[in-house]
């Protein structure tokens, strides 16, 4: 695969065509499921509150993927994307490894509380605001999870996931997704948003 910028580059292009296809289906997905998780909230209903949570993290995790990879010799396309999409605010905080460690690390981070936690106590799926538990008998990596509706916060062993900036984020990113998506991969207007190569 070519690593540069070249109009002549049909296969560049086509990939470029993908992922930027692929971001605008990632964060349509996860506003959706911030919708459903307002709606569940406002139903009083946890298991709905939780499984959105879950359904967002998962999409805004793999909606980060595509803009920032893993693999060394896919940093170009992250690097081309991001340019192209002129969001470094919003990407920069979408590349934050914490979302992408929870959906990973979820099953090491239980081992962890297993073998950090001094009383053994354990809160899960819990919905309120900071402060509920008292005393010294839970420390907040005891609690596994915590969503904070009055402040759009989601906790999991003491790690913030501001969901507030997360919405907006993935709102901005889903406009111009669509903006970008709806010229054809080949065409002289979807190539105006990515820089050319000297």
């Amino acid at each position: 695969m070519c690593k540069s910028v070249d109009g002549e580059d049909d296969d560049y292009w086509m990939l470029m065509g993908i992922f930027v296809s692929a971001a605008r289906q990632k964060s349509h997905h996860v506003l959706g499921f911030f919708n459903m998780l307002d709606v569940a909230n406002k139903k009083q209903d946890s298991s709905g509150v939780f499984m959105s949570l879950h359904s967002i993290l998962l999409h805004a995790a793999q909606l980060s993927l595509i803009f920032h990879p893993l693999r060394a010799d896919q940093q170009f396309r992250g690097e081309a994307l991001r340019q192209a999409f002129a969001l470094d605010e919003e990407l920069a905080f979408l590349g934050e490894r914490t979302i992408r460690n929870h959906v990973a690390h979820m099953d090491e981070r239980v081992h962890s509380w297993m073998a950090q936690s001094t009383n053994r106590n354990i809160v899960r799926h819990w919905i309120g605001p900071r402060g509920m538990f008292g005393g010294g008998g839970i420390t907040s990596g005891d609690i596994i999870e915590h969503y904070i509706p009055d402040e759009y916060v989601y906790i999991f062993r003491g790690d913030e996931i501001d969901l507030g900036r997360l919405l907006q984020a993935t709102t901005k990113i889903y406009a111009m997704a669509c903006r970008i998506d709806d010229n054809m991969a080949w065409s002289p207007e979807f190539k105006s948003y990515f820089r050319t190569a000297p």
